[in-house]
């Protein structure tokens, strides 16, 4: 394509991060988007945006999808060019949008792995002998209790938390700032990791931060990457903690579980994005309920644990 081309990827990457506001995963996405596009192009002596037709788009698409491209990042890459095209219709670099009638391959409807009463207990009892297991426990019931999405928890500093008034601000998409409740596990869980952060900055060399909630043994804060690792790896042992009287089918099912809450692939890799993890469901956003189980103690019934459904445990 024509150098000049580029100075538009320039502008719409601007457009994105101050008039739409979108995050920087979303904006970073996008961006590999076009880029892709920019390859096709060249591929194809196609000159400029504006000389790109339905019918390319249409071939841009089929690329992807004969590639191996999931259904739901060919969804996501032609709404990056639906989007860029209509920047370049108001900028009047372009009189069309051909991306507006391309319709992505239809993908398969997945529900998503969740856990009952029981397992999420189990996930959450694990004993807090260390500094690294308190902040892990720390991690797990902030995430349980109050919906949050992975970005919105490592990105979360000492000043966003209320102990007294039990409640979380986070800054979500789009910049916006909302206040979430903490229930009392959490709590308990926080001023335990709490009390632990303070004498494990004092002991990190330079280059700590100390304003993060959960830093790791440098003082530096965590990685969403982290976040995963250490929560699939309490999967895992919980799983190997199962009693032998389980079924292997069961077993195999709460490690499938926990892991989809990690956001660890599991066999075959997973492409879509953990529903636990970073949800982007306006239902992920708000205060994760306990419903109480429908059965008596010891019947066995179990419930479901989801962020939109959990189990009974009394804040």
């Amino acid at each position: 394509m024509q150098p000049r081309e580029s100075e538009w990827i320039v502008r719409f990457a601007s457009h994105l991060k101050h008039e739409r506001r979108m995050s920087a995963h979303t904006l970073a996405a996008y961006l590999a988007d076009i880029a892709q596009l920019v390859v096709f192009c060249d591929a194809r002596k196609i000159a400029s945006f504006s000389s790109i037709d339905t019918s390319q788009v249409r071939s841009f698409a089929a690329a992807a999808h004969a590639q191996g491209l999931a259904a739901r990042s060919i969804q996501r890459r032609l709404s990056a060019l639906r989007t860029f095209f209509e920047f370049l219709m108001r900028e009047g670099a372009s009189t069309r949008n051909p991306a507006v009638d391309v319709r992505a391959p239809k993908q398969k409807k997945r529900l998503p792995t969740t856990l009952d009463a029981d397992q999420m207990g189990r996930l959450l009892a694990f004993r807090t002998d260390d500094t690294l297991s308190a902040r892990d426990k720390a991690v797990m019931e902030l995430f349980y209790s109050s919906g949050l999405r992975l970005a919105e928890l490592v990105s979360l500093d000492v000043t966003s938390i209320d102990l007294k008034d039990r409640t979380v601000r986070v800054l979500g998409k789009g910049a916006k700032s909302r206040v979430l409740p903490i229930g009392r596990y959490a709590i308990a869980a926080l001023e335990r990791w709490l009390a632990e952060r303070s004498a494990l900055l004092v002991k990190a060399t330079a280059g700590t931060q100390p304003g993060a909630v959960f830093v790791g043994r440098s003082g530096r804060r965590l990685s969403a990457r982290a976040v995963q690792l250490r929560v699939d790896l309490w999967a895992r042992r919980t799983c190997s903690a199962i009693p032998s009287r389980r079924t292997c089918s069961s077993r195999a099912a709460i490690c499938a579980g926990f892991r989809s809450f990690s956001g660890t692939p599991t066999s075959p890799p997973r492409r879509s994005t953990p529903t636990w993890i970073s949800s982007t469901s306006p239902r992920s956003t708000t205060r994760p309920t306990r419903e109480r189980a429908a059965a008596a103690p010891g019947t066995g019934a179990p419930g479901v644990a989801t962020l939109e459904t959990a189990p009974a445990r009394p804040q």
